[in-house]
């Protein structure tokens, strides 16, 4: 509990903590892919931030706090995390949304 106040995650090694973010990632990743491929093309990174906002708020915003790997994100956190996670998220999504909205349409 004492980590949560302190705005850290739950004494999980880095490479725990790394494996736990990756492997979501990844999943989410291949879950986008699967989405229509015309609608993938149609709108690209568009959706692709869409998504990356998506996968933020499920994630930092209900699932995180729910397991108790992070502070709820209205409790004190440290400074600029919120803002950092926020635009990785905006860069994951517009990643994909460029990188598989690329291709034939079915």
């Amino acid at each position: 509990m004492r980590a949560m106040r302190e705005g850290r995650t739950c004494g999980a090694t880095p490479r725990i903590a790394g494996l736990v973010h990756v492997a979501p990632g990844a999943t989410l990743g291949a879950i986008f892919a699967a989405l229509p491929q015309t609608k993938r093309l149609d709108h690209g990174v568009g959706l692709g931030v869409a998504y990356g906002i998506g996968v933020y708020a499920l994630n930092y915003a209900c699932l995180a706090p729910a397991l108790r790997l992070m502070p709820h994100h209205h409790h004190k956190d440290r400074p600029g995390r919120q803002l950092t996670t926020v635009v990785a998220h905006l860069v994951y999504g517009a990643t994909l949304g460029r990188r598989l909205g690329r291709g034939v349409a079915d």
